[in-house]
């Protein structure tokens, strides 16, 4: 694990910590998405380079997006 945390960068430890709690934060009954977690979400994907994800991503919840030039 040592030798792991030498060769990885920090920030992508946290990234990888943010999205999963996203995912989890998701999946509660209760949990109500707004403009602003759809775009952090879209944030972190992008920064991990999950790009085709957060294509997808965008195209689920295109009622959040007003217009094409938006998505």
């Amino acid at each position: 694990m040592y030798l792991i945390s030498l060769n990885l960068k920090f920030e992508t430890k946290i990234l990888d910590i943010a999205y999963l709690l996203m995912l989890k934060l998701m999946k509660e009954p209760l949990f109500v998405m707004d403009k602003k977690f759809i775009m952090l979400y879209l944030k972190v994907l992008s920064k991990q380079g999950k790009y085709r994800e957060a294509l997808d991503f965008i195209e689920l919840k295109a009622e959040f997006f007003g217009d094409k030039i938006e998505r």
